[in-house]
């Protein structure tokens, strides 16, 4: 029988805690793995570890150490922070949990999409603030309120993976023309499948929700890509910021009528954040922070 090393949180039931002890030789249950160093102690020789990317990652000086590790899951969808050549090389298997947050992810990637098309934050701003109790034809604050009903707008999607596929669905539902992207060959139905640079040009939202491999997909929204856009578009990811230029972004602050981010709030998130005054939302991985128990 294989042995067994939960490193992180996992929200595991007793009765699943009881499940996987009886399936392994040896199960040993942490919720607290936060270095590389305290990952190695704690695999020993066991065959299987469950682990959470963004609590901490591991070089090949883990794998050179487990010796008997044989499989990685991550207990997230995105798996990122993970580097796959050096697993492949030490030939150690990765799995995800494929079905995670999908619902979630393309609900946050959703409620982004409304409250930016309808100014939610300077609205609110001006009741608050500015003590507003209502606005007639002429008033000043209507063109910085300006909304669009979101039948019959373009959306774009760059990554068609079950978070992509879903939020395909849900903007259809809603009345919306759905374009999509993905590196490899898919139909979707419901979706026009076209090139990326076309999808850029002609969305007025552009929906990124690719999964991001490090080095290779680095700044794979490109700032060729960012400036084909519209001015009046929206931008929003549910994706990890290093697939974006955000450079380019911080140049060009009012590029997008709105931008919405959900996942790292890396350095860079915050500098645009200094320079995009308004019309903008930021949440830390929103969509993920689903409280779960496993189901095996």
């Amino acid at each position: 029988m294989k042995s067994l090393a939960v490193l992180n949180e996992c929200m595991f039931s007793d009765k699943q805690r009881e499940f996987l002890e009886s399936k392994f030789s040896d199960a040993v249950f942490y919720t607290d793995t936060t270095s590389e160093t305290l990952a190695i102690k704690r695999i020993g020789q066991r065959n299987i570890v469950i682990m959470d990317q963004f609590v901490f990652s591991f070089s090949e000086k883990l794998l050179k150490a487990c010796k008997n590790l044989g499989l990685v899951i991550v207990n997230t969808t995105a798996y990122d922070a993970i580097d796959i050549n050096l697993l492949n090389k030490y030939g150690v298997k990765l799995a995800n949990l494929q079905e995670y947050a999908t619902q979630d992810v393309a609900e946050v990637a959703l409620s982004m999409i409304f409250a930016l098309n309808n100014h939610t934050q300077t609205a609110q701003m001006i009741v608050t603030k500015d003590n507003v109790t209502d606005i007639w034809p002429g008033h000043p604050i209507i063109p910085f309120i300006k909304r669009r009903q979101l039948v019959k707008q373009i959306i774009g999607i760059v990554g068609l993976g079950k978070i992509g596929q879903r939020c395909a669905q849900m903007c259809h539902a809603f009345g919306m023309k759905v374009l999509g992207f993905n590196r490899s060959r898919k139909y979707i139905s419901g979706v026009d499948i076209v090139p990326l640079e076309r999808l850029f040009k002609e969305a007025d939202v552009i929906l990124i929700t690719l999964s991001y491999q490090k080095q290779v997909m680095d700044k794979f929204i490109s700032r060729n890509l960012l400036s084909l856009a519209k001015q009046d578009a929206l931008l929003i990811s549910t994706s990890h910021p290093n697939l974006i230029d955000m450079s380019y972004l911080i140049q060009n602050p009012n590029k997008f009528r709105g931008i919405g981010f959900d996942y790292l709030v890396t350095d860079s998130v915050r500098q645009l954040m200094k320079v995009r005054k308004d019309n903008i939302i930021i949440t830390p991985h929103l969509g993920f922070s689903k409280f779960f128990l496993w189901t095996l």
